[in-house]
């Protein structure tokens, strides 16, 4: 499986990509926490690209509108370029197990329902 950022018309921007050497995954086989996969790529992008970085979630950041996220939706340009979505607040969070599920009002339709949920914060 090929992983490209930033694709857009087709192709990569910047031109960059690699390839996925291995996964991990799991599936409830409903929308939950525990409905995600990691992906390990061949040559890692960032070093290249940057990082996301990562937090914990903290109870205090729910309704605050400091969350947006971005994907490739069927929806809306066949799924050939990014969408953006930010400043909405997660209304809730549930504990599944060893996960946690994060719910908000966003755009969730295919091919934004796996992309990253995020927000900045002063100290990166």
């Amino acid at each position: 499986m090929a992983f490209v950022p930033g694709y857009y018309d087709g192709h990569p921007v910047p031109k960059v990509d690699s390839y996925v050497s291995d996964y991990r995954g799991w599936y409830t086989g409903n929308v939950s926490g525990r409905d995600i996969a990691i992906l390990r790529l061949y040559d890692p992008l960032g070093d290249q690209l940057g990082w996301f970085g990562s937090k914990l979630y903290e109870s205090q950041w729910q309704d605050q509108p400091i969350w947006s996220l971005i994907g490739w939706p069927g929806s809306i340009g066949n799924a050939e370029r990014p969408t953006f979505q930010g400043w909405f607040p997660v209304l809730r969070s549930d504990v599944e197990k060893n996960a946690l599920e994060l719910l908000h009002q966003a755009d969730t339709t295919d091919g934004n329902s796996g992309g990253p949920l995020y927000a900045f914060w002063p100290d990166g």
